[in-house]
């Protein structure tokens, strides 16, 4: 039986929790090895929130690999495969990633991203062969710098 709590995050009243598998637990705790494999290493969405357009995604990818780590995401659109990216960051440290993603949440409810063009993915268009996956770390923010 899971007995540890949901991690906090600062998530304002607007955003839609569509799915919340996120605990307050760190891949470097001392925890049992099944519980951190049960709860985190298995999960490929920990995190789906949503505000209007606006998702952000958290996984965990790559449990055997030494690149293995959460992969958040922050995409705009109307879905993961017709989108435009704004945001990706990759980290195997919990605080690291509550850090990014509280962040985030902040941002687009402060409108900055709002007038901003992100990395385009769109599986529709044949001639768009941009994947989510073509960025651990991306930042529309940082590339209007």
């Amino acid at each position: 039986m899971n007995t540890y709590p949901k991690q906090k995050l600062n998530i304002t009243p607007d955003w839609q929790i569509v799915r919340n598998e996120f605990y307050d637990i760190d891949p470097s705790d001392k925890a049992p090895h099944e519980d951190k494999y049960l709860l985190i290493y298995t999960e490929q969405t920990l995190l789906w929130i949503k505000k209007g357009d606006y998702h952000i995604d958290l996984g965990w990818y790559g449990y055997e690999a030494k690149e293995a780590g959460y992969q958040a995401y922050l995409y705009r659109g109307e879905e993961w495969r017709k989108c435009q990216l704004l945001e990706a960051h990759r980290s195997t440290k919990k605080n690291d990633i509550v850090e990014k993603l509280n962040n985030w949440i902040t941002t687009v409810d402060n409108l900055d991203y709002d007038n901003l063009k992100g990395y385009v993915i769109d599986h529709e268009d044949e001639n768009n062969n941009n994947e989510m996956g073509d960025h651990s770390f991306y930042s529309v923010l940082e590339s209007q710098k």
